[in-house]
This record gives structure tokens, sequence and C-alpha cells, in this order.
């Protein structure tokens, strides 16, 4: 059993912490997740039903290693004054990103008004345009698409 689980390890630890990096970008806890990944992994391999792939399986793990600690983490908090935010944000021009959202075309302008700007979620965003919450998800990264598009023709 031991001999199997080193070769899956060392089939699949790579290719795990890889995708945990693109998730993270942060070298150590993609060590630590992939680590945690294969613990949960051998504790559960009786679990393993073959309806998919192992990587996967593993792929699965390790997102919800991830999220749980993600979820564990973020008790954590800063204490930032609103000052000090004011007076970061003073200093950054915004006026490339407002004429590049000026040339956006309804309803992509206003699906990154509401959603980046005014914080509705892309739920109620769809409930807004009495669409399916897919249409408001597809919509959001076309307009995130054509704003990122047109800030870099302009920066040219």
């Amino acid at each position: 059993m031991q001999k199997c689980f080193h070769e899956l390890y060392e089939t699949y630890s790579n290719s795990i912490y890889r995708y945990l990096l693109v998730l993270t970008h942060d070298k150590d806890i993609s060590e630590e997740i992939t680590q945690e990944t294969f613990y949960q992994a051998f504790k559960n391999i009786k679990s393993f039903q073959g309806k998919c792939s192992i990587y996967t399986w593993l792929c699965a793990i390790a997102k919800n290693r991830l999220k749980a600690y993600y979820t564990k983490n973020a008790k954590y908090t800063y204490d930032i004054k609103l000052e000090d935010i004011e007076q970061v944000t003073s200093d950054i021009d915004v006026s490339p990103l407002y004429e590049a959202l000026s040339t956006l075309k309804s309803p992509y302008r206003e699906i990154i008004q509401l959603h980046v700007f005014d914080g509705y979620s892309l739920k109620e965003i769809s409930k807004k345009y009495n669409k399916s919450e897919s249409f408001a998800k597809v919509a959001f990264l076309r307009a995130k698409k054509m704003l990122r598009e047109e800030l870099m023709k302009n920066e040219m």
C-alpha cells in the first residue's frame, strides 16, 4: 500500500503543486496544501470510486484543502484606517479607467459598474436584468476583457 501511495505521490505531486500555485501565487501555501492533499488522499483512498481520473480527484481534494486553509486563516484581520486607504488611493489616476469604461456598450458598462463599483453580486445583477446567473458571469468576463483591451490600446 505504501509503495502504491509513494508512486501516486511521485506521479502527481508536481502537477498538484503547480495547480495550487496557479490558484494561490504563493509557493509556501502551495507546498503546504500539496502535502495536506496527499495526506487526505491517503486517508480517504477507499472513497475513490473511479468515476473520474485520479488527477481530477486529487485536484478536488486540493481545492477543498485550499478552501479550508483560507477559511481557517480568514480570521486574521488587519486594522487599516480609512484615512490610510484614502491617502494611498488619492495618488492613483483613475481617469484612464473611467475613459475606457465609458467606451463599453450597454450592458457591459453597467455590469462592471454594478459589480465592481456598487458591490452587486452576479446573482443580483442577473435578477436586475431578468437573465440567468450564467448571463451575468459571461457578460462580466466579456466586459473585463473589453475593458482590459481598451486600457491596453490607450496605453500604447
